[in-house]
This record gives C-alpha cells, structure tokens and sequence, in this order.
C-alpha cells in the first residue's frame, strides 16, 4: 500500500499525489502506540500476526499455495478444495493466529529476540468495580457538615466565620 506510484518515464504513474497523501496519512498512525494500549485495554492477551500468507493460507487445512488465490475475492484450496471468500478467509486465519510461517521478533535495539521465560503473557488482576470509590466518613478534604457548623469539626472552613443563618443548612454552590 505504501509503494511508490510514480511509475516509469514509459508510464508514468497516475494519481501520483494522492497516493503520496494517503501513504503520507497511513504512515502517520502511530500503529506501535495502537498495540500498546490494545494490550493494556483488551482483557486477553493481544497477539501479534504477521500479515505474509493471510490470504495464501487455507483455514480449514493449512495449506500454503500461491495458485489457491484464483481472483481478488475467490479462494479455493489446491489441496482439500475449500472454497471460500478470500477475506473471510483470510479473517479465520488471523482470528486462529495462523498468520504464515512464524519469525523471531526482535527486541527493541537489542539486535535478538526474547527469550520466551522474559515475557509475559499475565496481566495483573483489574479492579472490578468501576467509577469513584464510596467516601467514607472522615476522608477527603471536607470535613462532616455538622461538625463543622457545631464549630467541632477539622474543616476548611472556620465555624465561627459561618453566619448563624446558614447553621444546619446544606449550602449550594
């Protein structure tokens, strides 16, 4: 997707700037930053597949063959004689994790791999509740109300600065 459409001097290519912007806009996603924060949002674990031989793939068998992708969009198996859309096809196949022939990923600036026991596929326990915890009395930085107004409370604000109308009433802010 992100070749060059320039062509040659023969034939020239065409629609040579909007490819250059649509490369330019793909290019510019920060596809690195995408995974990352999958793999702390998504409850399972976020597997990489590599794109190679998604759509060569046969997801019933298994079988590799250039000469099973008869169209854009026809897919029929040269071993077993699966028939399929080609996408969909190639959908199972990333969905099952099957996407080709599997390759040692490297390490960041390490120039190796890493070794299966360094990593992990464990996330740590999440919170199952969700939103703002209950406050219980005596916590935060207000002080409780009547306290306050009774003039024994810690608070912020000084009771005997509150005027004696707003004793024992809720102010509204």
């Amino acid at each position: 997707m992100t070749r060059s459409a320039s062509g040659t001097t023969e034939q020239p290519g065409k629609q040579v700037r909007q490819k250059a912007g649509l490369n330019r806009a793909i290019l510019a996603q920060g596809w690195g930053l995408l995974r990352q924060r999958t793999g702390h949002k998504a409850l399972g674990r976020v597997e990489d597949v590599p794109a190679p031989y998604t759509s060569l793939r046969c997801s019933a068998c298994g079988w590799i063959d250039k000469n099973s992708r008869k169209s854009q969009a026809e897919f029929v198996c040269s071993f077993c004689g699966f028939t399929c859309n080609a996408d969909t096809n190639a959908a199972i196949n990333v969905a099952a994790g099957q996407g080709g022939i599997p390759r040692p990923r490297r390490s960041a600036g390490s120039g190796g791999t890493t070794p299966p026991e360094q990593r992990s596929s464990v996330r740590e326990p999440q919170p199952t509740s969700v939103g703002i915890p209950l406050l219980l009395r005596g916590g935060g930085c207000q002080a409780d109300e009547q306290a306050v107004a009774s003039g024994q409370g810690k608070g912020h604000t000084n009771a005997a600065a509150v005027p004696q109308r707003f004793v024992g009433r809720h102010l509204e802010a």
